[in-house]
């Protein structure tokens, strides 16, 4: 409709779960002015787990169709089908041409966080940074430890025609800033879109 949608997240749903996080998509345009409830939503993600707090959203073209996909980071989501398994790595999911209401599992793809703590999904935004017309995802990991513990890092995901990508964000980033101090957390601030 040529005009920009607009997504927000919030941490703690009425739901079954406990801290979830839910994300949003909602139409621009005419829809939002004046006081407007999120239930009036065109497309909403919830996080599938206790605590996985799928709050941080953005809408970016990542395989330049025209259309933005919804990217959903969950910072505190474990890698794995257990508790046991990477506990808080984190994920960022994609989902293409989300409508009504999914949950994380319904993802067309997701990336989790390179290990234990490493709250992948933290903070998250886009641009294209190699310039080839897709949408590049920008999101940290505050609990990165690199050479020393909570350095930080900011991982750049390159877009892609698929929307798919490894599922270790360690396999699938074309780049990583690292912090360069002890106790850093890179990340731990919102990103702003590059421009």
């Amino acid at each position: 409709d040529g005009q920009d949608d607009l997504a927000l997240g919030g941490g703690n749903p009425s739901s079954s779960y406990y801290s979830t996080g839910r994300s949003y998509v909602l139409d621009g345009g005419s829809t939002l002015t004046g006081s407007v409830s999120s239930s009036s939503y065109a497309a909403r993600v919830e996080g599938d787990d206790d605590y996985d707090c799928a709050y941080q959203s953005v809408l970016a073209d990542l395989d330049g169709d025209g259309v933005a996909e919804l990217v959903v980071g969950s910072p505190f989501d474990n890698y794995g089908s257990d508790w046991s398994s990477d506990y808080d790595a984190g994920s960022v999911s994609v989902f293409e041409g989300a409508s009504g209401s999914d949950d994380l599992g319904d993802a067309t793809d997701r990336i989790s966080g390179e290990d234990d703590y490493n709250y992948f999904g933290y903070s998250l935004t886009y641009g294209d940074l190699d310039g080839d017309g897709l949408d590049d995802i920008i999101a940290s990991s505050p609990g990165y430890n690199g050479s020393s513990s909570d350095h930080g890092a900011v991982w750049i995901v390159n877009g892609n025609s698929s929307l798919s990508w490894d599922s270790r964000v360690d396999d699938a980033a074309e780049a990583m800033i690292e912090g360069d101090s002890y106790d850093l957390d890179l990340g731990l601030d919102t990103l702003a879109r590059p421009g």
